[in-house]
């Protein structure tokens, strides 16, 4: 029968040849039993051969017993037994070492110019398998084994790598709960992470070979951490599986690719993904997210994050130095607050709901920002799709902090308080929006496109794109000081300053138009070139370096309003309320068109004027 042998062999110590021939032509019939404990330890070696399905057993725990099988025929199983440790070369036959408890060690045949493919059943023990030629395959089926230490990032020493993998060839380890170790694998490696049963430590170390490998993890396997460092330029690591589940990838070198994407035969990757890369590296690495919560921790290189499967309201975090250029991203959480240099973010169609519901949201860290965002709804200007946490970039410098474009609609914080963040936004599309907020400030440069922000309570200078066609904007004002540079003369900039707050009432009817004691800022200053319109005013305005006309509809609600006339045309409608007017600026054919009933005090007008 399949169990029973019909010969029984008790080896001595010094070299034996085993040759058995089976007279039946199956293979799954035990044919011959061979005891080789008393070979085990002794260096000398157990050769067998002809087409018999034998039996091997060593006893001698902690000896090794050498098995050449060079001439075992291909498709033949040989079985394992025992205690002891085997060493099995020249391998072209499947082993089954399911019943050992030593450690195992297979190499294939080599040096014949043919293919071998083998299947190896591992037992308990560690277990080595060694794809010795580049077109060799081995199938290894890793189920027996179990972990031995619960270690966090395989930083534990004293934990043994239950698997090694080398060789030329491919290898395919199948239901691996244990951990590996293939730095010295140059071929394909392919890895089923299992899922661990009741009792056994769930915890799968990989180290990797210089190919890459494809990985997947069964669904509710426990976290793999994977050492890519041995993973060379243009080599993938690819994932699959992991549903309730991550992976942690460490040590990825410059031109790797990390590639969690959508496959058409085998799915996306659907755990949590973590991956940080190599120091010192100049080489561009590549991560393409599955459809989970991702990370990518990078110092020096660049880094291309492609996230065209992830799924909606997931979170993507970027930290470090390095550049990052992240694209194909829809409604999701994009937290760069500890990134220091470029952020680059090119956004899928989104569109935010309810006006205040935004569809993405990014928090900056202290480096450049860029976003282009892809409202799925051109024709909404209303409903808010990308809110920036800008705080982390807020200085005391004007450096361009953040450049936006598209024809999404913004919603940019700032809330560092004295502290200023720089935007371009000189590429946002004319069905755009840019709404700004917070108790920071805000410096605009290269605006095309109309700013709200009657929710900042910081200082928000704006200042036309120069050299164009004409510029046509409204800004709506917060509470804080407003500072607008229509910078060319075609510019034109509409204010509606009904937000802002007078500090100080002062009356300046018969000196000034402003107060240094107590000290009373003007809480709109204008320039440029262009033309300058506020609205709704009831705070003092500084039009002094306005080259253009300025015209001011003083509000109802206006108690105090002092101006500081332009260089050129002035208008001034005061509502029955008034006004306390320095003309200092105005020159020869200047004029001050002063309109309705209010009270109003005029100083500093030249002979000209």
């Amino acid at each position: 029968d399949d169990a029973t042998a019909v010969m029984d062999i008790v080896t001595g110590s010094f070299t034996t040849t085993v040759s058995g021939d089976d007279t039946a032509t199956d293979t799954d019939s035990l044919d011959i039993t061979v005891d080789g404990s008393n070979l085990a330890g002794t260096g000398n070696t157990l050769f067998l051969k002809g087409d018999a399905e034998y039996a091997i057993t060593n006893d001698v725990v902690d000896e090794t017993l050498i098995i050449d099988i060079a001439d075992i025929q291909s498709g033949d199983t040989v079985t394992l037994l025992g205690d002891g440790d085997f060493r099995l070369t020249s391998t072209q036959a499947d082993i089954d070492a399911s019943a050992i408890s030593g450690d195992l060690t297979v190499e294939t045949l080599s040096g014949d110019g043919v293919p071998t493919k083998i299947e190896v059943t591992a037992g308990s023990g560690l277990t080595t398998v060694d794809a010795v030629d580049a077109d060799d395959e081995i199938v290894l089926l890793a189920g027996n084994l179990t972990d031995d230490i619960n270690d966090t990032d395989n930083e534990n020493a004293d934990d043994e790598q239950e698997v090694v993998a080398k060789g030329s060839g491919d290898i395919d380890i199948r239901d691996l709960t244990a951990d590996l170790d293939a730095s010295e694998l140059t071929g394909g490696l392919i890895i089923d992470v299992g899922l661990a049963t009741d009792g056994e430590i769930d915890d799968v170390d990989l180290i990797l070979g210089s190919t890459g490998a494809k990985i997947t993890q069964n669904d509710d396997a426990g976290q793999t951490y994977v050492d890519a460092s041995n993973v060379g330029s243009g080599d993938r690591i690819e994932l699959f599986g992991g549903d309730n589940t991550g992976i942690d990838i460490d040590g990825v070198s410059g031109g790797v690719f990390i590639d969690g994407k959508q496959n058409t035969d085998e799915g996306t990757y659907e755990g949590e993904l973590n991956v940080t890369t190599a120091s010192s590296q100049t080489e561009k690495i590549t991560v393409l997210t599955g459809s989970d919560t991702a990370s990518v921790t990078s110092n020096d290189s660049e880094v291309d994050i492609v996230a065209s499967d992830f799924a909606q309201n997931e979170t993507l975090t970027v930290d470090g130095s390095s550049d990052f250029k992240i694209t194909d991203i829809g409604a999701s959480v994009i937290d760069a607050g500890n990134s220091t240099e470029l952020v680059d973010i090119t956004t899928t169609g989104v569109t935010g709901t309810n006006e205040t519901q935004q569809a993405i949201t990014i928090t900056a860290g202290s480096g450049k920002l860029v976003v282009s965002g892809d409202d799925s709804s051109g024709s909404d200007t209303r409903d808010e799709d990308i809110e920036i946490n800008a705080s982390n970039l807020a200085g005391a410098d004007e450096v361009n902090d953040m450049v936006l474009t598209g024809d999404a609609e913004y919603l940019v914080r700032n809330t560092t308080v004295g502290e200023q963040v720089t935007i371009d936004a000189s590429g946002l599309d004319a069905s755009g929006g840019l709404t700004l907020a917070g108790a920071g400030d805000f410096n605009l440069i290269e605006v095309t496109q109309d700013i709200v922000a009657p929710a900042l309570t910081g200082t928000l200078k704006v200042t036309t794109e120069s050299g164009g066609s004409s510029n046509v904007i409204e800004v709506t004002a917060g509470e804080g000081q407003l500072i607008v540079d229509a910078l060319d003369s075609g510019d034109a900039i509409t204010v509606k300053a009904g937000a802002q707050v007078d500090d100080t009432t002062d009356s300046d009817f018969e000196n000034s138009a402003n107060s240094t004691d107590p000290v009373d800022i003007f809480e709109l200053q204008a320039e440029g070139s262009g033309s300058v319109f506020v609205e709704d005013v009831v705070a003092d305005i500084d039009a002094q370096n306005l080259l253009g006309s300025l015209t001011v509809d003083i509000s109802g609600a206006g108690a105090d309003v002092d101006i500081r006339t332009s260089a050129g045309t002035n208008t001034v409608n005061t509502n029955g309320v008034g006004a306390s007017i320095d003309a200092a600026a105005m020159g020869s054919g200047d004029t001050l068109f002063l309109n309705e009933s209010g009270d109003v005090g005029v100083f500093n007008l030249s002979d000209e004027a």
